[in-house]
């Protein structure tokens, strides 16, 4: 049985709408909780992103478990130099269409809902997004966090 978690906000915004398509999704396997440090590391890459105009994980040498482990506690096990927690979309600020790119991609599908062992343990997710360079950048971090 799925329980999830719903995610309230009196305005509709497009991080808000992006966690709630993936929470709510039939193939999610996990409860998220909204992670505010995720949600600040997640923004972080975006603006990385677009002040090096380069769609990568890995942006100026900085990878995304590094970036995260400024805002949040992650375990030992995930690579400092490594990414275990982000999924990128790029192109439209259309919240639906971005949302089935990653969702109808195998490899962040399973990230996304967690569809693996390793994934299933990721509870929580932040998600940045913003315009740059006549584009929309948007990125998902679910990490399982250390406390």
């Amino acid at each position: 049985m799925n329980i999830f978690l719903p995610f309230i906000s009196k305005a509709s915004n497009p991080t808000t709408d992006f966690v709630n398509l993936i929470a709510n999704d039939p193939r999610q396997k996990r409860v998220l909780k909204h992670s505010e440090g995720l949600t600040l590391a997640a923004q972080s890459k975006v603006a990385l992103m677009i002040e090096h105009n380069i769609f990568d994980h890995v942006v100026a040498g900085i990878y995304p478990n590094q970036l995260a482990r400024v805002f949040v506690e992650l375990p030992d096990y995930y690579a400092i130099l490594g990414n275990n927690i982000e999924s990128l979309v790029m192109g439209s600020k259309d919240v639906n269409l971005m949302f089935e790119a990653l969702a109808n991609s195998p490899s962040h599908a399973k990230h996304l809902f967690g569809l693996t062992p390793f994934f299933a343990e990721q509870t929580h997710i932040g998600i940045g997004y913003s315009e740059g360079h006549n584009n929309y950048w948007w990125s998902v971090y679910i990490a399982k966090i250390a406390y």
